[in-house]
């Protein structure tokens, strides 16, 4: 349990000092090309963390796909073992 925590707070301090290493740089976002959709002098580290969100997001019917999927083969096995139970009692 203390190394997860330690784990999370060593984490933290690298992000913190990313920040703080990059609170001076800032780019121009585009997303299409012309000036309509876009967004001047963004921190760089807005840019990445958005990134890493967007990311993250993405990843979500994944997860949730596959946790279904696990709980439906779940169910159909034991809906067969106890079919099979029941058809060696029943015989």
């Amino acid at each position: 349990m203390p190394w997860r925590m330690m784990r999370f707070l060593f984490i933290m301090a690298l992000v913190i000092l990313f920040i703080g290493l990059n609170a001076g740089y800032s780019s121009d976002i585009r997303f299409w090309f012309g000036e309509k959709a876009s967004f001047q002098n963004v921190p760089i580290y807005v840019s990445l963390f958005g990134a890493y969100l967007l990311g993250a997001l993405s990843v979500i019917p994944f997860a949730v796909n596959r946790s279904i999927s696990r709980l439906k083969k779940k169910k159909k096995k034991q809906k067969a073992e106890k079919e099979s139970v029941d058809k060696t009692t029943t015989a």
